[in-house]
């Protein structure tokens, strides 16, 4: 698999379950402009749009709900 897909997908996990930008990048040591730049080079490589973004706040399209449903297990597994 490619290495910046998978980096993006576990990004895209992690903002999900902290429920922001600045949450996950907190948990993951990296800024939050680093964590948004990660999250439209995967959607521009997925062509999907994942997450439904606000000022306030953020939540998974249904796309992004479907993958997150594939990639919890697979992410847990590894």
């Amino acid at each position: 698999m490619d290495r910046d897909l998978w980096s993006g997908l576990a990004i895209f996990g992690e903002i999900v379950e902290a429920g922001s930008f600045a949450k996950a990048a907190t948990r993951l040591g990296l800024s939050a402009s680093a964590l948004s730049h990660a999250m439209r080079v995967l959607e521009r490589k997925l062509d999907l749009r994942l997450l439904d973004r606000t000022t306030r706040s953020l939540a998974p399209t249904s796309a992004g709900e479907a993958l997150l449903l594939r990639l919890r297990p697979a992410m847990a597994s590894v």
